[in-house]
C-alpha cells in the first residue's frame, strides 16, 4: 500500500508540474504617442455654382472655307462669341469643347461627345477638328486630307465647359470625358 502512495504522490507531482499558470504578469509600461499627422484638404465634393455650358448648333453654312479647294490648307472655319471667356477665365479658368457632329456617310447613333481637337475618318479621308479659344470667343477649323470635304454635310453641335477663375488645376476627373466632367460638376444639360 505504501507503494501505491508512493506512486499516486509521484504522479500528482509530475501532473501538477506540466500545468499552464494561469497568473497574469504586471502591465507593461504604455508607448509614447506619435505626432498628429497634416490634415489633409477636404476632398471635392462635385457640384460647382459658376460653371457654364454652352451649346451651339451651327450648320453648314455658317462655315467659311479658306484656301483653295484641292490644295493644301484647304479648311472650314467658323468663330463664334462667347462673353463669358473674360480675360480671368482665360488667364485662370479651364475652357474644354466636345463635339457632336457628324457628316452624311457617318453613323449617327450612338453619337457621344468627343473632346475637341479630334480627328473624323472616313473611307477615303479624314477630317481634323481643331479649336481656339481667345478671351471673348471661340474658333473651329476644319481640315480634310483630301483638301475637298472641309464643310459638314450636316448641322453640329459643339459643347463648350468653362469653369471661371478657379485656381485648382488638378480635378479628378478626365475633361476627355463629357460624361465623366457632367457628373464629376453635377452639369445640367
Amino acid at each position: 500500500m505504501r507503494v501505491i502512495s508512493i506512486v499516486l504522490l509521484a504522479s500528482m507531482v509530475m501532473f501538477s508540474a506540466c500545468q499552464k499558470d494561469n497568473i497574469v504578469g504586471p502591465a507593461g509600461v504604455n508607448g509614447i504617442n506619435g505626432a498628429t499627422g497634416v490634415t489633409g484638404a477636404t476632398g471635392y465634393q462635385g457640384g460647382v455654382s459658376n460653371v457654364i455650358v454652352k451649346n451651339y448648333t451651327i450648320s453648314p453654312t455658317e462655315f467659311s472655307t479658306a484656301g483653295t479647294s484641292g490644295q493644301y490648307q484647304f479648311r472650314a472655319t467658323i468663330a463664334k462669341t462667347v462673353p463669358e471667356i473674360t480675360q480671368s477665365v482665360y488667364d485662370n479658368g479651364i475652357i474644354v469643347a466636345y463635339w457632336l457632329g457628324y457628316w452624311s456617310g457617318v453613323s449617327a447613333a450612338p453619337r457621344p461627345w468627343y473632346p475637341l481637337p479630334l480627328t473624323i475618318y472616313y473611307s477615303n479621308y479624314s477630317v481634323n477638328v481643331t479649336n481656339n479659344f481667345y478671351v471673348g470667343g471661340m474658333s473651329f477649323q476644319l481640315y480634310p486630307s483630301d483638301w475637298i470635304h472641309a464643310l459638314p454635310t450636316n448641322d453640329v453641335t459643339v459643347k463648350v465647359v468653362i469653369i471661371p477663375g478657379t485656381p485648382k488645376k488638378d480635378w479628378e476627373v478626365d475633361f476627355n470625358d463629357y460624361e465623366a466632367v457632367k457628373k464629376y460638376f453635377k452639369l445640367k444639360d
